[in-house]
């Protein structure tokens, strides 16, 4: 944000207002300290002064100063924008009047607004969003809690679908004693026949009180034989039945699951706990 005062402008375009503004701007630079006025005027290799400015955020009150020869005026409960002045330049050439008007069209003229100030709110009154409470698995780390809003796929994007979250990672669900793995069967290379869909396998985590993150992080995951015991091989995913607080997977039913939790895929090697 900028002033630009011209040293010398023709008779014709002087008005009123533009007289007023140039006084003003006059006043602001010489009370900045910036630059001085002298009684010779400026030097003639100059056509003009650039004052920039910044527009920040003002204070609420302004106490009267004595600065260039120039007494600020004491302001209380001030509504608006401050400006604070930053530097000064000369100017060797204005440019033509056509370029400085286009310029000038270009600025922001933005009218006064009045500051309002947001009242405080109270958080206890405020109505807690469902779904987003923070619980904690068998390992007391931070999981997610388990709902359908939560687990169900949200949108025709298959990117968010569930299903596609396992190609990249691996869902565990968790009940008040027991976690549970659900990973998607990798593609036998070897094989002569390819399924058209992904399968999937559920295996129980046998220390699940054991195997937090620092331990998920250096394992494989999935996890292997001794720490998961597989329940069912070649799942088809849809013989995953989803409900309130369960799911149900062939014959068995997992019931209640309290919350659930995703880890990425990783192939370091297994260390079992003792």
């Amino acid at each position: 944000f900028f002033f630009l005062m011209i040293r010398r402008p023709p008779r014709s375009t002087q008005s009123r207002s533009s007289a007023a503004s140039d006084v003003y701007k006059r006043q602001l630079l010489k009370h900045s300290g910036l630059w001085k006025f002298s009684p010779e005027g400026i030097d003639e290799k100059f056509k003009g002064i650039a004052f920039f400015c910044r527009v920040s955020k003002s204070r609420r009150n302004y106490v009267s100063q004595m600065k260039g020869g120039i007494k600020s005026r004491k302001t209380s409960s001030y509504k608006g924008h401050g400006l604070k002045p930053e530097r000064v330049l000369h100017l060797t050439s204005l440019g033509k009047p056509e370029e400085l008007a286009l310029l000038a069209a270009k600025m922001a003229n933005f009218s006064e607004k009045k500051r309002t100030k947001t009242p405080p709110v109270n958080t206890r009154k405020l109505a807690v969003i469902p779904e987003t409470h923070l619980v904690f698995n068998l390992c007391n780390e931070p999981a997610y809690k388990y709902s359908l809003p939560n687990i169900c796929d949200k949108s025709d994007d298959f990117k968010t679908w569930l299903s596609h979250s396992l190609k990249t990672k691996v869902l565990y669900i968790e009940t008040r004693q027991e976690r549970y793995e659900i990973a998607r069967e990798e593609q036998n290379e070897k094989a002569e026949v390819f399924s058209e869909y992904d399968n999937y396998r559920l295996s129980r985590v046998s220390q699940p009180f054991l195997y937090d993150n620092l331990f998920m992080s250096k394992n494989r995951v999935p996890l292997w034989s001794p720490a998961a015991e597989k329940v069912f091989e070649d799942v088809d995913w849809s013989e995953f039945q989803w409900g309130s607080d369960c799911v149900r997977i062939r014959d068995k039913l997992i019931q209640p699951i309290l919350n659930f939790k995703f880890y990425d895929i990783c192939g370091k090697n297994h260390i079992s706990i003792d």
